[in-house]
Formats: structure tokens, sequence, C-alpha cells
């Protein structure tokens, strides 16, 4: 296991439940403590009280935007230093295009292989460089 992740917090932001679930159980069992909710607005009281390591981020929330979310988060001192790897189903390049243009570090399209993602966390973690959006392959 990555030492770095047996100490390693993430906040997961996503509105469907069994995407929730699906990355808790994978994040947990590579040794990550997890935070989870399906809404922007509770995605940024979290990270501002709990401060993790990183966070996952949905692009499409119920109450407040994923793009708006990471906009905010890189605007407040508290908060912009943590990394934010964006996982969406959205492929129009556009908003990709915005997701970094907002601060995130990396773009991941749903669905995605598990080892991609835990490579692409750990990445960030480690302060590596961002991949373009992929299908969620290497």
């Amino acid at each position: 296991m990555d030492p770095v992740s047996t100490r390693t917090r993430i906040l997961i932001v996503d509105d469907q439940p069994d995407m929730l679930e699906l990355l808790r159980e994978r994040l947990q069992s590579w040794g990550y403590n997890v935070l989870m909710t399906s809404s922007g607005e509770v995605g940024l009281v979290l990270a501002r009280k709990h401060q993790p390591a990183l966070i996952l981020l949905d692009v499409l929330l119920p109450d407040l935007g994923g793009h708006d979310v990471c906009a905010l988060l890189k605007e407040n001192p508290d908060t912009q230093e943590i990394p934010v790897i964006v996982l969406s189903v959205v492929r129009t390049p556009q908003l990709v295009e915005r997701a970094f243009q907002v601060g995130a570090e990396d773009y991941i399209l749903k669905p995605f292989e598990a080892n991609y993602l835990k490579n692409r966390i750990a990445a960030c973690l480690l302060g590596g460089d961002a991949a373009q959006p992929t299908e969620g392959q290497p």
C-alpha cells in the first residue's frame, strides 16, 4: 500500500449514490479515509472543515455545480491548495476546458478503470502532472 494513502483523507462529491458507494469502497480498500456528500454546498463546508488532501468532484450536482464548487474552493485561501479531480460523464470540450480554467488538476471521464483512478490520485497527491481527459484509461 502506498504510504501516502494510509494517512490521507479524500472528499467525494457526487450526486449518484451508487458512485459514492463504489468510490468509498475503492478508496477505503486503498487505505484512504473518506468523506462524502451528494451536495456541492455541503462539499464546500466539508472541505473547509476537514481540509482533505484531495477532492473527487462530479460536474453535475443538484444544488451547486462542480465547476462552481471548484472555483469557490480555489478562491478560498483555506481550500485553494486542495487538488481537485473532476469525475464526470460530461464529455463536451467546453466543459472539460472550463474545469481546468476554474482550477481542477485532472479530469477523468466516467466510466473509468479503478487502477487508472488510483494512479491519478497518487499523481495529484505527490504533485504529478495532470493527465489529459481520457476515457478512464491510461
